[in-house]
């Protein structure tokens, strides 16, 4: 290639650290100025960190007796002042090396919004890469930037990175290991590092096991039986791993004791009423997943407001429905429909889950199945996205704006719904 040809095509390739850059300035310093836009929860992730470190599995709060410290989501021991995580420990092992340095400075705040925009950062590389393996081009930088913007601030990945909490730091670890499963199926294609970083999102939301469907999909198109075999290795590894981190604490690798979980309020009387799944609540989850439409507020224009037990992705997210037009559009290999059946898959769990996701802006449970859903949009929008795609992901940004930088937690009203749709707020 000339010289001419050279600058041409390096004019033509999309800086990757631009957006990223961005989403950090936005998830770090929007709570600095909002304040309240996080929800309170506790930082059990970091307070497990330290206990590994310590040489123990359980965490003693400080002040446990006190009816003024809450334990949510903790589960008592036979030992007084002990308690287990709930919650799959990829998180507090993420966040060890950080707290060995410094302590009790850090925060599942912190950690979550410094993933979320690492996970920004390998969207990159994959909405490149899966520009040119499904379109056989890349996308001009304006349209690459436009796609990458709208995955980290017109989907719930912002809304996380806003809140910060426990659950929002364990999304933020699966996506980072969904989306280099993604990297490296549009990349080498080593299946065993595929399958190994599904394998490491499972070990923050289990899950992402659902999603992974999408590369089994993919790959029994091609008749790649072997590679399937070897894809599976990574989520097998995952399932011995949390098997043995059950065992260990409980003295039985297949229960993590969730009924046992300490909870409060409309939760507590769900889990103990109906269990943590169940077929009751899918009309439910169906409802405040993609249904809800937003509430009506008291406080001013544009008199609108949210419930924080969800809003329709549809509404918060209107570009997702390339997805659908991406599953239409022939592509080389079906991946729009290999993707949707993953999300599928994802939402079979979610559906029957005993909550809905709150205190959210949307849909938050959309982050187990985001990566691979953002594969169906890529082909949906295609190589030169319409005017019509580029004002949907341009709208979905904006619905952002006033969901998590201006209405934060000030918009909230709840939906006059039905007593067999009320979620769990």
């Amino acid at each position: 290639m000339n010289e001419i040809g050279e600058s041409s095509a390096a004019a033509r390739t999309a800086n990757p650290y631009v957006i990223a850059v961005l989403a950090m300035l936005v998830y770090f310093g929007l709570p600095e100025q909002r304040k309240h836009l996080s929800v309170p929860t506790p930082q059990w992730f970091t307070h497990l960190a330290g206990a590994i470190l310590e040489g123990h599995l359980w965490v003693s709060p400080e002040n446990w007796q006190s009816p003024e410290t809450k334990l949510d989501e903790l589960i008592p021991t036979a030992e007084p002042g002990r308690f287990y995580v709930a919650y799959p420990p990829l998180p507090a092992f993420v966040a060890m090396p950080f707290v060995a340095i410094v302590g009790d400075m850090v925060t599942s705040a912190g950690m979550c919004r410094l993933l979320m925009v690492v996970a920004v950062l390998l969207f990159d590389i994959v909405a490149r890469r899966a520009s040119i393996r499904i379109h056989g081009e890349p996308m001009i930088p304006r349209d690459h930037y436009l796609i990458v913007a709208f995955f980290a601030f017109g989907t719930a990945v912002w809304e996380a990175a806003a809140r910060g909490g426990d659950w929002h730091f364990a999304h933020s670890c699966a996506m980072c290991g969904l989306l280099l499963a993604l990297v490296e199926f549009f990349g080498k294609r080593r299946v065993i590092l595929v399958g190994l970083a599904v394998g490491l999102a499972m070990l923050a939301r289990p899950t992402a096991m659902f999603a992974a469907v999408f590369f089994v999909v993919a790959m029994l198109r091609r008749r790649e039986w072997k590679s399937i075999a070897l894809l599976a290795a990574g989520p097998l590894v995952a399932i011995g791993l949390l098997c043995a981190y059950n065992a260990a604490r409980f003295g039985t690798p297949f229960d993590f004791h969730y009924s046992a979980m300490l909870l409060r309020g409309r939760p507590a009387e769900l889990m103990h009423e109906h269990g943590q799944f169940g077929l009751g609540f899918i009309p439910v989850n169906l409802f405040w997943f993609f249904l809800a439409p937003p509430s009506l507020g008291t406080s001013g224009f544009p008199w609108l407001a949210y419930d924080p037990n969800g809003m329709s992705l549809f509404l918060t997210s209107p570009a997702i429905i390339y997805a659908i037009v991406g599953a239409i559009r022939p592509d080389r290999e079906k991946l729009a429909r290999s993707a949707l059946i993953g999300c599928v898959a994802c939402l079979i769990p979610l559906l029957m889950y005993f909550n809905t996701g709150f205190w959210q802006f949307g849909h938050r449970f959309s982050l187990d199945y985001l990566p691979v859903l953002m594969i169906a949009i890529i082909v949906g929008i295609g190589a030169k996205p319409s005017k019509l795609a580029r004002s949907l992901l341009i709208a979905s940004i904006v619905i952002h704006v006033w969901g998590i930088a201006v209405c934060a937690m000030s918009h909230v009203a709840r939906l006059p719904v039905p007593e067999w749709l009320h979620g769990s707020v």
